[in-house]
C-alpha cells in the first residue's frame, strides 16, 4: 500500500512538473497563420501576408477562432492586432498588440512601438515607441533595430 501511495504521488509530481502552462505551449498551424501572419516575424507559421494585402475581415474572423482555442497563443494575439490595424480599429490593435508584446513577442513589441510612433489608437510617444523597438531589437528582430535607428527622438549626437 505505502509503495502504492509513493507511486501515485510519484505520478502526481511527473505530471505537474511536465504540464506545460497554456502561454508556452506553441498552437499549431491555423487559417489566422495563412490570413494574417507577418512575413517578417520569425515566429511564423506560414509565409506571412505583406500589410497592405492583408484582408481584414477574414483575418480578423480566423484569429478569433484560433484565440478562441488557444486563448493565450501570443502569435494568434499579434495576428489578430495585424487583423484589426488592416481594418483601421486603431484601439483593438492596440490591445491585441500590447497583449502578445507584453509575453515578449517581438513581432508584437515593435508594431506596439509602430502604434506609439505614429499616434495609431493612442497619442503619439516617440520615447514609448523607442520602449518597445528596444524590446524586440534586443531579441534581434531586424525591423525594430532599423526602426529604432530612425526614432526621431534619439539623439545622435
Amino acid at each position: 500500500m505505502r509503495s502504492l501511495i509513493f507511486a501515485l504521488a510519484g505520478a502526481s509530481v511527473l505530471a505537474v512538473l511536465s504540464a506545460q502552462p497554456v502561454s508556452a505551449q506553441t498552437a499549431p498551424p491555423h487559417l489566422c497563420d495563412t490570413l494574417a501572419a507577418n512575413p517578417l516575424d520569425e515566429a511564423r507559421k506560414a509565409p506571412g501576408v505583406e500589410t497592405a494585402n492583408l484582408k481584414g475581415e477574414p483575418a480578423r474572423a480566423a484569429c478569433q477562432d484560433a484565440l478562441k482555442e488557444y486563448p493565450n497563443e501570443p502569435r494568434f494575439q499579434f495576428q489578430l492586432g495585424r487583423a484589426m490595424r488592416a481594418l483601421n480599429l486603431n484601439e483593438d490593435a492596440l490591445f491585441w498588440y500590447r497583449k502578445a508584446a507584453e509575453t515578449g513577442y517581438a513581432g508584437a513589441q515593435n508594431s506596439l512601438g509602430v502604434m506609439f510612433m505614429q499616434g495609431l489608437g493612442v497619442k503619439a510617444d516617440c520615447n514609448e515607441a523607442v520602449r518597445w523597438y528596444a524590446k524586440a531589437a534586443a531579441q534581434g528582430y531586424e525591423p525594430a533595430k532599423r526602426n529604432l535607428e530612425a526614432a526621431p527622438c534619439l539623439s545622435r549626437a
